[in-house]
């Protein structure tokens, strides 16, 4: 069992996959633990397990449960990875605030 603690940088809408049309719903998660090399993973939720994430927002600390798997298709592989829990983190950090969005503040004029 492995989890990845992290901020909500993006929560995609729930799409409907297939042929089956299989609910999924997708979080990229930016890791908090590494400050000099933050890395971010993207989080696949489906079926039931996608309302797991109404609950979140952008910029919320939350803990992944995750699985990990490999599949071959056409003679290449391919991982994916899946969460089938997630929590809120209580331990927010000050990384936890929205990057500046607008260039205009880096401008050296007004």
């Amino acid at each position: 069992m492995m989890h990845y603690i992290g901020i909500i940088t993006n929560l995609l809408k729930e799409e409907l996959v297939g042929a089956n049309q299989l609910r999924k719903r997708s979080v990229v998660v930016e890791e908090i633990n590494d400050k000099d090399y933050k890395g971010s993973v993207v989080v696949d939720f489906y079926k039931d397990k996608c309302d797991l994430l109404n609950e979140f927002k952008v910029w919320d600390a939350i803990k992944i449960w995750l699985n990990f798997r490999s599949n071959e298709y056409n003679g290449k592989r391919y991982n994916s990875i899946s969460g089938w829990s997630v929590n809120a983190e209580s331990n927010n950090t000050p990384n936890a605030t929205p990057p500046k969005n607008s260039y205009e503040d880096d401008l050296p004029f007004k």
